[in-house]
């Protein structure tokens, strides 16, 4: 065999080998793996914000950001990994119950209107001693109001007048709620108080994550501004 037909063959090993390396690099970049299980993280320069999903089995994921002031928004659905991108489809998220009250109303002759509250939870659990107070220019503080019991009942009487007046309920761990009556009538109002730091929630909606580098205890994605987040994994 002569020298010219040595090297063409030493030549075709060399291109063997590159396309064998290359196509090897190509399978590496798709990233074989079709579910994760965990928690992951995404990492932030400062502490006491978080962003994390939770991968279950089944192709259920769950996401939440949360900070110093508790949950900002979550949602819950289905996930997959497809052509290096993880798409998470919000398709499992339940809508978020609002504060909101039931009124009945009745009129009468009498010169002082009675107002009736009771105040719930959303699992018709009462909640005992919301303020409900209104503003009053007579009142040294320029508020009134009353607190209620330790069944979540109140009692207002006030001077009945051809006018409306805006009430305000608080109570720690509750959203503040607004309620405008007319004071020419009586009411018996149940109120249903929103807990807070709850979040809102994502609903019918699908992001795409573009993988950059995956391993067992993290990921990488190239996020829309071209910045790369790192999301580590915490259990």
């Amino acid at each position: 065999m002569n020298k010219k037909v040595i090297q063409i063959q030493k030549g075709q090993n060399v291109i063997s080998a590159f396309m064998l390396l290359l196509s090897g690099m190509i399978c590496n970049n798709a990233f074989s793996q079709t579910n994760l299980d965990g928690i992951y993280c995404r990492d932030y320069v400062f502490s006491g914000i978080g962003k994390c999903l939770t991968f279950k089995a089944k192709g259920i994921f769950k996401y939440t950001y949360s900070g110093d002031g508790g949950i900002y928004e979550y949602g819950n659905g289905e996930y997959k990994i497809e052509n290096n991108d993880i798409i998470l489809n919000y398709n499992k998220t339940e809508e978020l119950k609002l504060s909101h009250h039931v009124s009945k109303i009745w009129s009468n002759k009498n010169e002082i209107i009675n107002i009736y509250f009771q105040f719930l939870d959303f699992e018709n659990k009462p909640i005992p001693y919301v303020n409900i107070f209104y503003k009053d220019n007579l009142s040294k503080n320029g508020y009134n109001g009353v607190v209620s019991n330790k069944e979540g009942i109140a009692i207002l009487n006030l001077k009945k007048e051809k006018k409306f007046l805006q009430l305000t309920s608080s109570n720690i761990g509750f959203k503040q709620y607004k309620i405008s009556i007319n004071k020419n009538y009586n009411y018996n109002i149940s109120v249903f108080l929103e807990k807070q730091g709850k979040g809102i929630p994502i609903k019918n909606q699908t992001d795409t994550l573009n993988i950059v580098k995956m391993k067992d205890n993290f990921f990488k994605i190239k996020r829309k501004s071209g910045k790369i987040s790192l999301w580590k994994k915490i259990n």
